[in-house]
This record gives C-alpha cells, sequence and structure tokens, in this order.
C-alpha cells in the first residue's frame, strides 16, 4: 500500500474534532474578553472556530511528532504560514519525508462553499483528508450527496486515502463519517459509501 497506516485513527480524529473544536472557540472568545477586547473587536464566531481547529490540530499533530502548517507557536519566532490547505501534518520523521493530514474547514451552511474547500482535498495525496463543515437540517443530505459526486467523479484516487468528514449541525453536534478508497482502477471509485465514525 502506498501510504502504509495513518499516523492517527479516523475515529480518533473525528472524535477529537467533534468534542474539542466548539469548546476551544468558546475558549477563545473568553481569553479575548479577559484581555479586555471589546465584543467589536474580537473576530466574528466563524473565525474563531476556523482559529480553534487549528489550534486542537496542531497540538495533536505535535502530540505525535508531525511539523503543522500553520504554526504560529511563539516560542518558534518567525510563525509559519499556510502550505496550500488550512492545515496540514508533515511527517519528516527519518525515512518518512510526507503529508500525513490535509485538513480544510468550511463555517458557511454554503453547500457550494463546502464543495469549492472539499475539491482541494481530492488533488492531494496523503493518507488522511480532513473536510469539516457546517450544515443546517434542510442542506445536510446535500452536501453529502455532493460530496459523494465529487469522490465519483474524481479520476486520480489512489488506494489507502482516507476522507473523514466532520459535519456540525444545529446545536453544534457533530456526525463524522468516512470513505476508504479501497481499490481504486484507473483512479476511479465505483460505489462510494459514508461509515459513520461518531456522533458527539
Amino acid at each position: 500500500m502506498l501510504f502504509g497506516r495513518p499516523v492517527i485513527r479516523p475515529t480518533e480524529l473525528a472524535t477529537l474534532v467533534a468534542q474539542s473544536v466548539i469548546p476551544m472557540a468558546k475558549k477563545l472568545r473568553r481569553h479575548a474578553l479577559r484581555k479586555g477586547l471589546s465584543e467589536e473587536d474580537i473576530p466574528r464566531m466563524r473565525a474563531l472556530r476556523t482559529r480553534a481547529v487549528k489550534v486542537v490540530l496542531r497540538r495533536k499533530g505535535k502530540h505525535l511528532g508531525l511539523r503543522t502548517f500553520p504554526d504560529s507557536d511563539k516560542r518558534r519566532g518567525k510563525p509559519i504560514s499556510e502550505w496550500l490547505f488550512d492545515l496540514i501534518w508533515w511527517d519528516d520523521r527519518p525515512n518518512r519525508n510526507r503529508m500525513a493530514l490535509a485538513m480544510e474547514s468550511e463555517w458557511s451552511t454554503s453547500v457550494s462553499g463546502v464543495i469549492h474547500d472539499f475539491e482541494k482535498l481530492l488533488s492531494v495525496k496523503c493518507p488522511l483528508k480532513l473536510m469539516i463543515y457546517r450544515v443546517r437540517p434542510k442542506n445536510a443530505v446535500q452536501a453529502r450527496e455532493e460530496i459523494r459526486k465529487c469522490l465519483q467523479q474524481y479520476g486520480q484516487h489512489v488506494p489507502g486515502e482516507r476522507y473523514v468528514l466532520c459535519e456540525f449541525q444545529s446545536g453544534w453536534h457533530c456526525s463524522a463519517y468516512l470513505f476508504h478508497v479501497k481499490d481504486a482502477p484507473r483512479g476511479r471509485v465505483k460505489e462510494v459509501t459514508f461509515r459513520s465514525l461518531c456522533e458527539c
């Protein structure tokens, strides 16, 4: 298999996102208020959620011994900027030198916005591709169906790729799904079935 085993199980990754992102966004907001920022100066909640995703995944990536992009850790001196995606894990341990995870997030409830970001994940070759997005009850099924179409129409799949979808719904409940490319003759998949990973 081209990729070998992923650095983290998809279920563990989905559970981490589902249980940690929204509490981290609230914590970042409280921290900003304690620093004396006014309501107008605090980034909008959408921006805070994106920042929370990056904080949670950056910490986990570092715990796994990986480099993360972007990385604003002040101890590093100069921050490291984004590298094509909202966040990646780069494994540069001996005999590795590869991307371990690519992540995109879209907090608007626009299905076209979700698909625009998801399509970026199709193009990267790495074992874990994480899409975090928000839906309303009326468009949750439509969003997954559009993602399914993208996966079926794409012509350069590699066996071993795992797509983890973390779908935030009303009340910030999260449902997570997995699509694992097991076989891809000529880069195509015949059937796309999402397996439920967790509900939080």
